[in-house]
């Protein structure tokens, strides 16, 4: 998994939503993934300005990319 792959998976029209996208494994937990929105946009009822999964080892990176896009569609203007 690399950083390009999460932009392909976003598409421009999402990347302009985003800071900056880490991937980094966490702590033994699993390689996780990090997306930090720009300023003035939040994930609607999360109310935070982050995006973040840890991939377990029952997740295929298809369940990953799903669950990030679902968590787009949250964000809002703050």
């Amino acid at each position: 998994m690399n950083i390009k792959t999460v932009e392909k998976w976003l598409g421009k029209k999402r990347l302009d939503k985003v800071e900056n996208i880490f991937i980094d494994e966490w702590y033994g937990d699993g390689l996780g993934i990090e997306i930090w929105l720009k300023e003035g946009f939040i994930v609607s009822g999360h109310n935070n300005t982050i995006i973040q999964y840890i991939k377990q080892d029952d997740e295929t990176w298809q369940d990953i990319k799903q669950n990030i896009l679902f968590e787009f569609n949250l964000i809002i203007e703050a």
